[in-house]
């Protein structure tokens, strides 16, 4: 079972973006054939490690937000 946060963050990774790259098909207008996305690669792990995965980036996110906000305030 796949976490739908970590599979989010997992496509944002530079890791499958790069991978991605390597995939797309047509010149103008580039795209994922279903083929490609049947055998693009997901780093498998369990459930625990992709929970812990997602709430390591989410920390991040939202501390990145927070000093964003903090700045604001006194600028």
């Amino acid at each position: 079972l796949m976490d739908s946060l970590y599979l989010y963050y997992y496509f944002q990774s530079s890791l499958a973006k790069e991978y991605e790259l390597k995939l797309l098909a047509g010149s103008t207008q580039q795209y994922l054939t279903l083929s490609a996305l049947k055998e693009f690669p997901i780093l498998c792990v369990e459930p625990q490690i992709q929970q812990h995965i997602v709430n390591s980036i989410n920390y991040e996110v939202n501390y990145e937000r927070y000093l964003d906000n903090s700045v604001r305030t006194y600028f």
